[in-house]
């Protein structure tokens, strides 16, 4: 430490004691299944109401969020997986770099054009698995 200069960070004395967070709160756990169970029954409606060509848009805008709940309740739901299934999954996949792309854009200005650079090249090569399925 620099003679005159406090230190931001305050150093706990032996007598204070660490607050220790549990990693298995029950919080985190109800939002991943009320996204679950939420993202379930809009995943069978649109295919229902829209056909294959609605889940994969709806596949499309879940990649503003978090695509595993999306993910793991198409595979819940079906004994056998479907090519829209696995097509589905690669689009959300797919919009979530992009969507990370433009966040962390955002996020540093001095990096904004190599971001887009190397989140726009992750995001075309997702579409060679799409078309090949």
């Amino acid at each position: 430490m620099i003679i005159g200069v406090k230190s931001q960070h305050s150093i706990p004395e032996g007598n204070e004691e660490t607050k220790l967070q549990n990693p298995f709160e029950i919080k985190p756990a109800m939002v991943f299944a009320i996204f679950f169970v939420a993202l379930s029954i809009i995943s069978i409606l649109a295919q229902k109401t829209f056909g294959n060509s609605g889940l994969l848009i709806l596949s499309a805008i879940i990649g503003v969020t978090d695509i595993d709940p999306f993910i793991l309740s198409l595979v819940h739901h079906t004994s056998s997986i479907e090519r829209v299934f696995v097509s589905a999954i690669i689009i959300a996949a797919m919009s979530n770099t992009i969507f990370k792309g433009i966040y962390f854009a955002f996020i540093s200005k001095q990096l904004q054009k190599t971001t887009m650079i190397r989140y726009g090249i992750w995001a075309v090569l997702h579409l060679p698995l799409i078309i090949m399925n």
